[in-house]
């Protein structure tokens, strides 16, 4: 079964490498395809439900999380990481533009843009 490219936005469940404790987490794409062909890797930001660590000015609040097919209040966390195609369980939603558009703009000022 192939599955399809991973988009900049889409929210998929990937390997928790973060916490041995839990099977799965959710994570943002935001690499772009050209980067996934070549590489059959994604750039994720990690997203987590514990929304009172949230503290830093890179640590974007979803405001829409239901709509991006999260089960609760959640948070992206501004440090990207990179995981192979085959670590990628499944794809749960996707963010709003409006959110996305402000996780964009957090991951700037993590690297000064």
């Amino acid at each position: 079964m192939k599955m399809r490219t991973p988009q900049v936005g889409e929210v998929w469940l990937t390997q928790d490498f973060f916490n041995p404790e839990n099977e799965f987490r959710p994570g943002v794409v935001v690499s772009v395809e050209a980067y996934f062909q070549c590489r059959k890797d994604v750039v994720l930001l990690p997203i987590s439900s514990k929304v009172e660590r949230a503290r830093c000015e890179t640590d974007c609040v979803l405001h829409d999380w239901r709509e991006a097919g999260l089960a609760k209040p959640s948070y992206v966390k501004c440090n990207p990481v990179t995981v192979k195609d085959a670590m990628l369980e499944q794809r749960v939603g996707r963010l709003t533009q409006a959110d996305l558009e402000h996780v964009l703009n957090c991951l700037k000022k993590v690297f000064g843009f």
